[in-house]
């Protein structure tokens, strides 16, 4: 098994585990199969829901990195290298400009249409509402649980 093997194995991997259609990571595990049989096997011995998103059971929400501090290195990257004050400074005016986006967003929405939540939110608790007018009677959910 050659270099350019092995690179397309691994893409095919990636692949597999970071697609959220069914018949791509199939197409994918058959590609490994018929390339190396073990590690298909290998991957197969796995626990798939920890792997792939295909069989994850939404848990993941598409999300492949489960640590905070993974992701918000994403948002930081160009503050690598900088003084520790440097570095503070640049974290409070990236969540300042974010709060700030978001704030211009919700009043925006606000003074247009005089909504409470955003859409989306709006729809579900309507939604949600109409049901319960139509409920004949209560129905208890977590009994005991705190």
């Amino acid at each position: 098994m050659g270099i350019s093997d092995v690179e397309f194995l691994c893409q095919k991997m990636y692949t597999a585990g970071n697609t959220d259609e069914l018949r791509v990571y199939h197409r994918c595990m058959e590609d490994i199969k018929k390339i190396k049989q073990d590690i298909y096997q290998w991957l197969e011995d796995r626990d798939v829901t920890r792997w792939s998103l295909t069989r994850d059971g939404g848990f993941r929400y598409g999300v492949m990195t489960t640590n905070a501090a993974e992701s918000f290195n994403g948002v930081l990257k160009r503050t690598r290298g900088l003084p520790v004050q440097a570095l503070i400074t640049a974290i409070y005016y990236n969540v300042v400009t974010i709060f700030m986006r978001q704030l211009d967003f919700i009043t925006s929405e606000e003074n247009q249409k005089n909504y409470l939540f955003a859409p989306r939110v709006q729809t579900t608790l309507r939604r949600v509402e109409e049901e319960a007018r139509r409920m004949p009677e209560p129905i208890r959910l977590n009994m005991h649980e705190f």
